[in-house]
């Protein structure tokens, strides 16, 4: 059951783009009012308000508690929850009371949201991979497909993880990895998954334009990039680097996709590299133990925590210059 009540307690995931955009180190600050927004606090299982100037910025109520999952939208306005074993919808947190129930049957593990909010894809923790849309008003499944079903060879145990989505949330790729031995696949809401010839290990990715992507391979410490998903998939090396991809856990591209940034969890280190070239421009270290990077608005992404720990919460915001900057979590 969802409740509304007040909370407090650690962040774990999220918070809103302005104020990211405005945080304290940033070199020409721009806000002008208070910040507002969520996150998700999935240390009191619940969904927050910010409340405050940027900088100076607190947790505020929470306004859904009794949560067992969530995942909140690039608008900050919508998101997807789960309380009970049930999952729900719900279009705007300004009044939670609103749900739409979609399925008891779905336990979401992550999701990823197209660019507008209005459609999302999941991945639930036994292989189904799921697509949402019209959330603005009322959620319809658009597609899903049964990971393990489609899957040739099957292989036991399996685990599968979503790495990237296209900025329309149609266009995925996931890795799977089973006895040791991991594969790269793509799909979309009409194209049931498709093996990509790699032999490596995929531990992130991102779509640059189009039908194109990067993805980083730990195990040969390298980029690579794909093209061509739709008509057949190429794979070619961008570059390799045993220093600047040591641990890669996550990776974004700036707007005007020039630059790819590779997030390395063994350096605490933000790398970005020219897109087309692979040479190194630059390298914002973060000083935190993240264990995954999440985007939490166009072009700003929270350098994951493991849960449970008190340490600062570092973002990575691609603008230009790129930089990364810190936002205390205060009194517990």
């Amino acid at each position: 059951m969802l409740i509304r009540t007040r909370t407090t307690g650690p962040v774990l995931i999220g918070l809103m783009g302005l104020l990211l955009a405005a945080s304290a180190l940033a070199q020409t600050p721009t806000w002008t009012a208070p910040s507002s927004g969520y996150l998700y606090d999935s240390y009191t299982q619940s969904i927050r308000s910010i409340v405050g100037f940027a900088g100076s910025a607190y947790l505020g109520p929470s306004v859904v508690s009794g949560l067992d999952w969530a995942s909140l939208a690039p608008n900050q306005q919508s998101a997807l929850v789960v309380s009970g074993g049930v999952l729900s919808a719900v279009a705007d947190l300004a009044s939670p009371d609103r749900l739409a129930t979609i399925s008891p049957a779905y336990t979401p593990q992550q999701a990823l949201w197209s660019s507008d909010s209005n459609r999302a894809v999941f991945l639930t923790a036994n292989g189904q991979l799921v697509w949402l849309t019209n959330l603005a008003s009322a959620p319809l499944r658009e597609a899903s497909w049964d990971l393990e079903r489609g899957r040739p060879g099957r292989e036991l145990p399996v685990r599968w993880t979503l790495l990237a989505a296209d900025s329309a949330a149609d266009r995925v790729l996931l890795a799977s990895r089973g006895d040791a031995r991991w594969q790269l696949w793509w799909a979309s809401p009409t194209v049931s998954p498709v093996s990509i010839a790699l032999a490596g290990e995929p531990t992130a990715a991102v779509f640059s334009s189009g039908s194109a992507a990067f993805v980083a391979d730990a195990a040969g410490h390298q980029i690579l990039q794909i093209q061509n998903l739709d008509g057949g998939p190429t794979v070619a090396l961008l570059f390799s680097s045993k220093q600047y991809v040591a641990d890669p856990i996550g990776m974004a591209v700036s707007v005007d996709g020039s630059r790819i940034f590779v997030t390395d969890g063994a350096a605490q280190t933000v790398r970005s590299f020219d897109s087309g070239t692979g040479a190194l421009l630059d390298e914002l270290p973060y000083g935190s133990n993240a264990v995954s990077m999440i985007c939490v608005s166009p072009g700003r992404f929270l350098l994951n925590p493991p849960g449970g720990t008190p340490a600062p919460l570092f973002f990575l915001d691609t603008g230009q210059p790129p930089r990364v900057f810190f936002i205390p979590r205060g009194a517990q």
